[in-house]
């Protein structure tokens, strides 16, 4: 999880949360990459648990 700052100078600063899973594909050498984003830093930890169940959730089908 990373937050990132907007350049001081801006005159529209923001701060932004990013996170991302590497997911393991089932019976394969590859990786799903999951990348979420926010701009709602207020409610960042919310957000980022909401992340954690989306990832959470995946099934796999054949």
């Amino acid at each position: 999880m990373t937050r990132q700052d907007a350049e001081e100078e801006s005159e529209h600063a923001h701060t932004s949360l990013s996170v991302e899973y590497h997911v393991p594909v089932p019976g394969t050498a590859a990786f799903l990459l999951l990348t979420f984003s926010t701009p709602l830093e207020p409610v960042a930890d919310a957000m980022a648990d909401l992340f954690d169940a989306i990832t959470g959730s995946l099934t796999w089908t054949e």
